[in-house]
């Protein structure tokens, strides 16, 4: 995990060193509140599931207003869901991790003196690194790895807001996958919803 990291920052850090300006290197992290869409069971109470999200963003200048900003980051998505009481399992986690690869089409608004506030949206794609399901309860079986079960990769769209304080920034966004990342018998399907709530800082 940390050597993927740490090449997707050496290659962003080389595009920015071999493209003209004005372009902006950064970093970012935050946390994700996570949940599946989808169909669902009448016996299951879902929640969100709390994860980090972190990496690197580039920023590039098309116009007076308008940006393109590809991201590079680690991001952890999931639900956890209580069962029925009959069961003997009093609730469950899904964990899908991984690699996600934002496009984005920023519109910026000054605010003056070097702030300035933004909107955008664009495409995605997560490259899954693991997925497990976890379980608590008097008869709750042992933990699993759910990775041959969730299709890889994951695609979907991401919107949201980002406040620009000179160099350091407030970000909001809403991800929505557009697929399945589960098929089960009987067409049983989910997908991935995430609002995260992240800051960060242009290092260059």
């Amino acid at each position: 995990m940390k050597k993927l990291l740490f090449v997707v920052i050496i290659w962003l850090t080389f595009i920015k060193s071999v493209i003209a300006d004005p372009v902006e290197l950064g970093l970012k992290g935050g946390f994700n509140f996570s949940n599946l869409g989808g169909d669902v069971f009448s016996v299951f109470n879902y929640g969100s599931k709390v994860g980090f999200a972190g990496g690197v963003l580039l920023n590039f200048r098309m116009s007076e207003s308008f940006f393109l900003q590809p991201e590079a980051y680690y991001t952890m998505k999931g639900q956890t869901s209580n069962y029925s009481p009959s069961s003997g399992i009093t609730s469950f986690t899904l964990s899908f991790n991984y690699i996600e690869i934002p496009i984005l089409l920023k519109r910026e608004f000054s605010l003056g003196a070097e702030n300035s506030m933004s909107i955008y949206a664009g495409p995605y794609t997560a490259f899954l690194l693991n997925a497990t399901i976890s379980y608590t309860g008097m008869s709750a079986p042992p933990g699993a790895d759910a990775s041959r079960s969730t299709s890889n990769p994951d695609f979907g769209l991401s919107l949201g807001a980002e406040l620009e304080l000179k160099k350091y920034l407030i970000d909001v966004r809403y991800d929505h996958g557009i697929i399945p990342i589960s098929n089960f018998p009987g067409g049983f399907s989910i997908g991935n919803n995430v609002f995260s709530v992240s800051v960060g800082y242009l290092i260059l």
